[in-house]
């Protein structure tokens, strides 16, 4: 099936749990059980919704901007929301208007689902890289591979908790993966293979982790397996019962870090012996510092925007050739900026 097929079908699932709900054989509670996994959530107010859309890398295309746009003014009371995972969020919306503002999105390839639920959510990414002269390698193809291998996997749809992964290509973590249920942070070994620092259990609210170091060094050729053999350890092994205490980061703790590595790799050795072949990124040439090109922040207050502001960056991306990434500080990177461009951008 094609992406948009999948889209379609989940709108349709989406549709069928509205209709359940508005015949009265749903609550909300329940309704917001099947519906998260679909990133759909009710709100406090008992005829409003919101929907999290799910942006991969965080990079977004003019006719996405302007399809948000669009969204927002027709169905979200002309506001949308940029999330810490470089993603969107619609809030206030009807039943009715949820289903038509996330069928049109859909037609730009925008989806809610697996923005929500015990998933592996949405990919976080260094907004940086490629431009960046100190990074290793450009992440973003490795984060792209990741993101596509789990986005409706199904052996990983109802997990003990949801997982959140990121990707950072230089010292500052920009992705901060120390955070993160999964990071990645790029470097090379002494040959100048291209690989990984493997940090797990991070994560922020009531009880702050940082990660810590499960490899120092993974090979990228191995990204995927490793991937799948640490979701398939966490679904194995993660606490189902206390769901106070069912992310990464408490496995950290007990049963501790060197069983959970024990516990990888055994997970490891069982998907090598079924054979299966594992796709990996290519290595590409590194674009010459000579001919870098610029990149310009964008603030957003409390990461809300309107709709005419969403237009106008599609415009401004759009006449000017450029590309824009959402940031985890809920802004946006500006980036392949000439530098016959860079002054007018930074005035627009």
């Amino acid at each position: 099936m094609s992406e948009q097929d999948f889209i379609e079908r989940e709108l349709k699932e989406l549709a069928g749990l509205i209709g359940r709900l508005q015949r009265g054989e749903l609550k909300r509670p329940e309704f917001r059980s099947h519906s998260v996994h679909l990133g759909v959530y009710t709100q406090q107010q008992p005829d409003r919704y919101f929907a999290r859309i799910r942006v991969p890398l965080g990079i977004l295309t003019s006719a996405q901007l302007n399809a948000l746009g669009d969204a927002t003014a027709r169905w979200a009371d002309d506001e949308c929301h940029l999330t810490t995972r470089q993603g969107v969020e619609i809030h206030n919306l009807t039943l009715d208007g949820m289903l038509e503002a996330l069928a049109a999105l859909a037609k730009v390839g925008l989806s809610s689902h697996e923005s929500g639920g015990n998933t592996v959510r949405g990919i976080v990414v260094c907004p940086h890289a490629g431009q960046k002269e100190t990074e290793p390698f450009d992440v973003t193809e490795h984060a792209a591979l990741v993101n596509r291998h789990f986005l409706r996997h199904p052996d990983f749809q109802s997990l003990p908790r949801k997982i959140k992964i990121g990707f950072s290509c230089c010292n500052e973590d920009c992705a901060h993966t120390l955070l993160q249920d999964l990071g990645f942070q790029a470097r090379t070994d002494g040959s100048g293979q291209r690989g990984f620092r493997v940090l797990v259990g991070g994560g922020a609210g009531a009880l702050p982790r940082l990660g810590r170091e499960l490899f120092d060094f993974l090979p990228a050729k191995d990204l995927l397996i490793f991937t799948e053999a640490f979701l398939r350890m966490f679904n194995r092994l993660g606490d189902r019962q206390n769901r106070r205490r069912s992310r990464v980061k408490f496995l950290v703790e007990s049963p501790g870090l060197e069983r959970l590595r024990e516990e990888v790799l055994k997970e490891w050795d069982a998907l090598k012996t079924a054979g299966k072949k594992w796709p990996s990124v290519e290595p590409s040439s590194r674009r010459s510092v000579g001919d870098s090109l610029s990149s310009v922040r964008v603030s957003v207050s409390g990461g809300n925007l309107t709709s005419s502001q969403l237009r106008r960056l599609a415009a401004l991306i759009e006449q000017r050739a450029l590309t824009v990434r959402i940031t985890p500080e809920q802004g946006f990177l500006l980036r392949d900026i000439r530098p016959d461009q860079l002054s007018s951008v930074k005035t627009a």
